[in-house]
């Protein structure tokens, strides 16, 4: 993920100011399936809620690392992970705001929202998003194993697999009025390491 999503019918990249209210969310048909499970939560220290085990990469505008729930039943409620184990692992992607451009974090709020939106099995999945000190934190679904480039060559049967996974999400998404922009062996990633995973997720 980073600045590959946007509405397809919009002349304008970003989308205009999220609702606050309930009524307002109501009012402009911002309240969806996953409107509980994706959270904006600001001024909160992301790491009092999430242990990092490992860097997993790292780049110009941030990184990207392993990390897993605490638990914690006295945390606010508004902090509290959708997942209740903590044995739950997830990738906890860092962005600066003082290394990109105003037209750059303009674009990433823009995609956040479309994002939060997204209901797919074949979609990486976001589920918080936390925001402080210059910085935004974004929670999402962990895929250990690797991207396309992960297991070539493929068999006729295994690419056959792989895009109708990939077709489908597709064909959601422009139902959805958005397009990716960046489809790529990089953005297409497996769940696990197994080899018999057939789960696949597009970044």
């Amino acid at each position: 993920m980073g600045t590959i999503l946007s509405k397809c019918k919009s002349k304008e990249s970003v989308i205009p100011a999220t609702p606050t209210t309930y009524e307002e969310k109501v009012a402009s048909n911002e309240l969806g399936i996953r409107e509980n499970i994706v959270r904006s939560i600001n001024g909160v220290n992301v790491f009092e809620h999430y242990d990092v085990i490992r860097v997993v990469g790292e780049g110009s505008m941030g990184s990207i690392s392993e990390v897993r729930r605490r638990v914690d039943k006295h945390a606010p409620a508004q902090v509290r992970s959708p997942k209740s184990s903590n044995q739950e692992v997830f990738a906890l992607k860092q962005i600066m705001l003082d290394r990109i451009s105003k037209e750059f974090l303009d674009e990433l709020r823009n995609e956040i929202d479309i994002l939060r939106k997204m209901d797919h099995p074949n979609i990486i999945k976001a589920y918080e998003t936390f925001e402080r000190k210059h910085k935004i934190f974004i929670v999402m679904e962990y895929c250990s194993g690797g991207d396309l480039y992960a297991r070539t060559p493929y068999s006729e049967r295994e690419a056959a697999k792989i895009i109708v996974k990939l077709l489908s999400a597709i064909s959601y998404m422009h139902k959805s009025g958005v397009v990716h922009r960046d489809l790529k062996f990089e953005n297409i990633m497996f769940e696990s390491k197994s080899p018999d995973s057939v789960g696949l997720q597009l970044v």
